[in-house]
């Protein structure tokens, strides 16, 4: 019992471990179950427990004593720890521990101090909940959070899980009367924050309209798809992981008369889950060996046999989806299996599960994904790199020896020229600006900090993306790379669904079914090679099942000088039909731009996203109705001259009072050519 690295039930290490973290609510809820029938000595040895327990989550690893007893949850990347599932699924287990025994069951310890001195009694913990936990949490996954918006810092897989936890937590707070804050004090205002229905949101806007039958998983009927990050074993989403979060969320939803997210609470667990709903009395009873027991209690309370059975939500939700926590995007032309999907993600890197993939997107084109990220569980370290994540590999330092040994992913990393995960491993965050219109998305992310890190890594001078999507098919990106030494490999990297052919700057690649493609054109650098590998080009120990990519391609320029530039120009397409020519675009004065002007639009980018605009020179081809600026300045106005050229026609930008950029805190403008 007492030995703190026992593994055996009853430890401290149970009490703040996997074991606990997966099922520890099955002890409390159980007392609750059968209180009638517990003796007076029954209740003394499971206070005597619970406190042993409470005393390990309120001391050990991730409590909020990690964070300091100040009461002001601190807001730097550490705390961001606050959102590791291991926090969640220790303070549900400390919240239905402290409920679980009535006050007259729980006495004092020390009958001569207060009995709610700290853990003179299981109560006694409750205003520490109140206080501390929640409070952290609130800071988390409220305004200016690392999760706000919806999109979990650990991905869907552990991040539904994750939440799960604090769904449970949620609904005993609850159906014990805390859930008000003239009880709980301000921070129980987590129980209803705008996070949940974002996550709803982050789940459902990452997917494409339809289900289909995976041939290696036939077994388990049609599956959802999901553009993920982070840890995945899976290419879809196990229906404990649905179950776990959106069964209690049901619930409590149906408690406080939320009927149209309990309509979406169950649609998710019924029909998004593998097989959809003819499976839905095979996953209720699929409980073993995975100790599942509480997961078949939640369909048995979420689903009432006389209720009506849910109707999809999709058709009345909006397309688009941003989170600002973690700088995902989420956006598609129509609820349809024709329709076009474009993901974009660029976020701290701070927590367990998340990988080196700011900056990374996925494109999926009637209903088939023709480029996203190679999805697996970086168990090996390898797949924390950024060469599996859609987007760039820049070689640093070398890090000293002292540094490699002290973190176990360290040296995959450094030799990779991946960006830094964890608190404290990396520079800081990336910066972003978005856009998302009825024509077009856009994106700016500036990832300098995530290349380098304070033990040695400080070479990357610069690393940035912009990237537009030109609904519904066809995607423009421009990034940027320096090094402070010469000679050091800069790789634009993307996944595809096989392997693609290549012809001189050109690569095509075709989607799993043969029917569409994926037409890629290296614009820049000049004389940038293109190659390709396959996914088993070294073992990855853990692709996620049914992980769809199967090829990297690489561009790089060979001669590895310290600047680079990337512009790259990808289109989705029938197999049969033929690419649209993209042609690159040199501004000619003013603030160096550069971009491609493709089926009768022009896209331009800084150059250099520090120097300020001074108006911009660049020439099109004729027949090019519409500009695309970025990189300009919100709420600020601009001059547009147009003019014909010898070889097209000449645009100008000035700073003036014509224009503005469309949308707040939108860094691009759309110019039309009469």
């Amino acid at each position: 019992m007492n030995d703190p690295n026992d593994q055996n039930w009853g430890s401290y290490n149970f009490a703040v471990r996997d074991r606990a973290r997966w099922h520890g609510e099955g002890f409390a809820l159980t007392v609750d179950w059968i209180y009638s029938y517990l003796t007076a000595q029954d209740k003394a040895d499971i206070q005597k427990v619970f406190l042993y327990w409470a005393n390990a989550i309120n001391t050990q690893y991730q409590s909020p004593i990690d964070h300091g007893l100040n009461g002001v949850p601190d807001t730097g990347p550490k705390a961001r720890n606050a959102t590791n599932n291991y926090y969640t699924g220790l303070f549900r287990n400390l919240v239905m521990m402290v409920l679980s025994l009535d006050p007259a069951d729980d006495p004092p310890v020390d009958p001569t101090k207060d009995a709610l001195a700290w853990g003179n009694s299981l109560r006694s913990y409750m205003p520490y909940i109140q206080n501390r936990w929640m409070k952290q949490l609130y800071a988390q996954y409220g305004p200016g959070g690392a999760a706000e918006g919806g999109a979990h810092p650990e991905g869907s897989y552990y991040g539904l899980e994750n939440m799960g936890f604090f769904r449970q937590a949620i609904l005993a707070l609850e159906t014990a009367g805390y859930n008000d804050p003239s009880v709980s004090g301000p921070y129980i205002d987590i129980t209803d924050m705008p996070f949940w229905d974002g996550l709803i949101d982050a789940t459902i806007k990452s997917t494409p309209n339809n289900p289909v039958i995976v041939p290696p998983s036939s077994y388990m009927g049609k599956v959802f798809q999901i553009d993920n990050y982070g840890d995945n074993q899976h290419f879809w989403l196990p229906d404990a992981s649905l179950t776990q979060s959106f069964a209690p969320m049901g619930i409590y939803d149906g408690l406080k008369g939320n009927t149209a997210r309990l309509n979406t609470d169950k649609w998710l667990v019924r029909d998004f889950a593998p097989g959809g709903a003819p499976y839905l009395y095979a996953h209720a009873a699929n409980i073993w060996p995975n100790n599942y027991a509480s997961l078949a209690i939640f369909y048995f309370m979420l689903f009432d046999p006389n209720a009506p059975a849910p109707a999809d939500p999709r058709p009345g939700m909006s397309t688009s989806f941003f989170a600002k926590g973690m700088g995902r995007m989420a956006d598609r032309t129509s609820w349809s299996a024709g329709a076009s999907l474009f993901t974009f993600l660029s976020s701290h890197q701070s927590v367990g599960h998340q990988h080196g993939y700011s900056g990374m997107f996925g494109f999926n084109r009637k209903n088939e994904w023709l480029t996203k990220e190679l999805t697996q569980y970086a168990s090996d370290n390898k797949g924390l790199a950024s060469e599996f994540h859609n987007t760039l590999s820049l070689k640093n330092d070398d890090l000293p020896a002292s540094a490699l040994s002290s973190e176990w992913w360290a040296a995959e990393i450094n030799k990779r020229g991946g960006q830094w995960v964890y608190a404290g491993y990396n520079n800081g965050d990336p910066t972003l600006t978005t856009s998302m219109q009825n024509d077009y998305d856009y994106a700016q992310t500036d990832l300098t900090n995530l290349y380098n890190n304070p033990y040695g890594a400080k070479d990357i001078l610069h690393a940035s993306r912009s990237i537009v999507w030109l609904k519904p098919d066809m995607i423009v990106i421009y990034d940027r790379a320096a090094s402070g030494t010469d000679g050091r490999f800069k790789r634009f990297n993307l996944w595809l669904p096989s392997q693609p052919t290549i012809t001189g700057n050109t690569a095509s690649a075709l989607s799993l079914s043969g029917t569409q493609k994926l037409n890629v054109t290296s614009l820049q650098p000049a004389g940038g090679a293109l190659t390709v590998t396959s996914s088993t080009y070294e073992p990855i120990n853990a692709i996620a099942s049914d992980e769809p990519m199967h090829a990297k391609l690489v561009i790089e320029d060979p001669t590895n000088p310290k600047n680079v530039r990337f512009l790259t120009v990808l289109e989705g397409l029938d197999a049969g039909a033929s690419p649209s020519q993209a042609v690159g675009i040199q501004s000619s004065g003013g603030t160096a731009f550069a971009g491609a002007a493709v089926n009768q639009t022009a896209v331009l980018f800084p150059v250099d996203i520090a120097k300020p605009f001074s108006g911009v020179t660049y020439t099109v081809q004729s027949g090019v109705s519409k500009q695309l600026v970025t990189g300009l300045t919100p709420n600020a106005k601009y001059d547009v001259a147009v003019q014909n050229a010898a070889d097209g026609v000449q645009i100008t930008v000035t700073q003036g009072s014509t224009y503005q950029p469309i949308a707040a805190a939108c860094w691009s403008s759309a110019i039309n050519r009469d």
